[in-house]
């Protein structure tokens, strides 16, 4: 075992990285390394100290990664326990969730001290997402601490980002424990919807933006509403539910949008008229001559790298000229992005500068948080990544 993953190395680090990591910041790049670090392999445990040799917090290496290091906030040796310990934490503070809805993250990586690894629940079934392949030699040991801490009838292991694109058999959705159905019916707030764990977006469901669909439902009633970039119809179906007039569904996705038409039949007769379309959302409002009381702006993330930051400062500056006209007098926008990269003072920034430009006055009269299973930490900003905001036009100058 001496050369075993499971037993930590030591990696000494100088001042200003140390500060880093006592700052409770999870992540270590490249430049730490030492020289031997090149015999390392993926998923190294480390002991990470300061110049003095003074323990610091334990972490995992990341082979031919410029993330180098993801730490591990609970200072625990990586171990079975370890990860019982920190899944058992997680549990504990979804318990209030369970009253509301059976789809909830219950693991949501850094931001829970478990670096690199998210866990959802879709009716008592897992779906266990990894952020890069350094977590591979730990899987069994994951699965492990999963099955004892939360005995579902299946577990699905995925891999998110750059990874998840690399095709091979290795990384393609596989179930690691149990069985996992093709389809999974959730409820939310008491609204049905199918969710598809092997390929639908994330790890089958935006559970996200959970929040942000009741608020629309309590806003949307007697309103005309248009749902942009709609994916499975769950910003529709809270409006719908919220007694809205009239909802229209817009997505690119021919596939999402029959998902969108199923989920609408799993569930009660509202009242509400609601119609889709297969579009292109920017040519869809460049060429609509419809009006709505409400409209809703969920696009995927516009920034994936820091290369396409400026690029997605102006997609959403576009984007927000295109719809706020389509807005009746008195009318509102409920407007989120998910692009970590982009802060929300810029976002801001590119909602006001598009209603300046269209001689609008907005008023954001509320800002949502994340939801307490992703939740958020001052010393890692870079998990504090959603936005959304409910805004009012008040005039057109």
């Amino acid at each position: 075992m001496e050369n075993s993953i499971f037993n930590p190395k030591i990696l000494v680090l100088k001042d200003q990285d140390a500060s880093i990591v006592k700052k409770g910041h999870p992540w270590l790049f490249a430049d730490v390394l030492p020289s031997n670090s090149k015999n390392w392999k993926q998923g190294q445990a480390i002991d990470l100290q300061n110049s003095k040799g003074d323990h610091l917090a334990y972490g995992f290496y990341e082979l031919n990664s410029r993330l180098a290091i993801r730490v591990n906030s609970l200072d625990v040796v990586p171990s079975l326990d370890y990860f019982i310990t920190a899944f058992r934490k997680c549990a504990e503070k979804r318990e209030p969730l369970k009253k509301r809805t059976n789809a909830i993250r219950f693991c949501h990586g850094e931001n829970d001290g478990v670096p690199g690894i998210n866990v959802d629940s879709y009716n008592n079934y897992l779906v266990l997402v990894l952020d890069g392949k350094f977590l591979t030699d730990w899987e069994p040991i994951i699965v492990e601490a999963l099955v004892t801490v939360f005995n579902p009838p299946g577990i699905l292991r995925r891999f998110q980002g750059k990874v998840s694109k690399e095709g091979t058999e290795d990384v393609i959705p596989k179930v690691v424990a149990g069985e996992i159905p093709k389809e999974i019916i959730i409820n939310e707030n008491g609204i049905n919807y199918a969710i598809d764990p092997y390929k639908g977006a994330k790890s089958g469901f935006f559970i996200d933006q959970r929040d942000s669909r009741y608020f629309v439902r309590k806003v949307s009633k007697n309103k005309r509403v248009l749902n942009c970039f709609s994916y499975t119809g769950g910003f529709g179906l809270n409006a719908a539910f919220g007694e809205a007039k009239f909802v229209l569904n817009v997505d690119i996705s021919k596939q999402a949008i029959e998902v969108a038409k199923l989920n609408l039949t799993l569930n009660k007769e509202t009242g509400s008229e609601t119609d889709f379309k297969v579009a292109d959302v920017m040519e869809y409002l460049k060429t609509t001559t419809d009006q709505f009381d409400l409209i809703i702006l969920d696009p995927p993330s516009f920034a994936s790298s820091k290369d396409n930051v400026q690029n997605a400062l102006s997609a959403y500056l576009q984007l927000h000229k295109l719809a706020l006209p389509l807005l009746k007098k008195g009318g509102h926008l409920f407007s989120c992005s998910c692009s970590r990269r982009i802060s929300l003072k810029d976002f801001k920034a590119q909602i006001e500068k598009a209603a300046v430009s269209l001689r609008m006055k907005i008023n954001i009269v509320e800002s949502l948080p994340q939801p307490i299973d992703h939740p958020t930490k001052k010393s890692f900003p870079e998990g504090k990544y959603l936005k959304n905001l409910y805004i009012e036009v008040l005039n057109f100058k």
